[in-house]
């Protein structure tokens, strides 16, 4: 059998290229949109007492992964970088006076209970927590101070970041004093 050729014409021609390069997502962009929406005390507070949070503008995943035109991933990545809380669907970033606050009150209320940091009961420190802090804070906090996710309902703590906490924490009282 013979093989029958297409004919095909060329109607245009191009005499130029497009060159394409990846750009990382810009942290910064996700900082901003975030700094808009700072989570403080006084809100953690009107939450523990019931009152309905104010979602006007805050942003869910899909908003910052259109807003700064990234992967799902990378959006993940840099929200990890931010240390930004999931709240009722819409992320924050905590006040870092707060912030330092609640990871020193997790500290303490692991120390006065006596759990291993290879292994905090993550389910009791809510339970233990819950009269002062809402549950995704003190999720965050035990993050914070991890390098692996909850595991069988057990989070290991790093010791070389609560020694990093620990040591930011004096650095920036010794600069208020």
């Amino acid at each position: 059998k013979r093989q029958e050729r297409q004919q095909i014409a060329i109607e245009g021609s191009v005499t130029s290229h497009l060159a394409l390069y990846e750009i990382n997502p810009s942290l910064y962009k996700l900082q901003d949109m975030l700094l808009k929406y700072v989570l403080t005390d006084d809100e953690s507070d009107a939450m523990m007492s019931g009152q309905p949070l104010d979602t006007k503008g805050l942003p869910t995943f899909d908003d910052m992964a259109v807003h700064i035109q990234a992967s799902d991933l990378q959006v993940r990545q840099l929200l990890k970088t931010l240390n930004a809380v999931r709240i009722n669907g819409f992320w924050r970033l905590v006040e870092e006076r707060f912030d330092d606050e609640l990871i020193e009150f997790t500290l303490a209320t692991i120390e006065m209970n006596g759990w291993p940091i290879e292994g905090i009961p993550v389910q009791k420190c809510v339970e233990e927590m819950k009269a002062d802090f809402p549950e995704a804070l003190v999720r965050h906090a035990l993050n914070r101070l991890s390098r692996q996710p909850p595991k069988n309902g057990s989070q290991p703590l790093d010791p070389e970041r609560i020694c990093v906490f620990k040591l930011e924490l004096l650095f920036h009282k010794q600069k208020t004093i």
